[in-house]
């Protein structure tokens, strides 16, 4: 099933990417979206704690 994030969602995931290697970026966006999609419901908290969560 696709992912569908709300602009505020999405802004947040895309401004986390920033501050990542170019290189990089792609497998963190690839592990923020495998978490969002164990999530029956997502918001902007969800989306919040799991971008936090992989950051680390």
């Amino acid at each position: 099933m696709p992912l569908s994030l709300d602009d505020d969602e999405l802004e947040t995931v895309m401004s986390a990417a920033v501050p990542i290697r170019p290189r990089d970026r792609d497998q963190f966006l690839r592990a923020v979206t495998s978490e969002l999609a164990k999530h029956v419901e997502i918001g902007p908290g969800i989306v919040g704690r799991v971008v936090a969560k992989i950051q680390r």
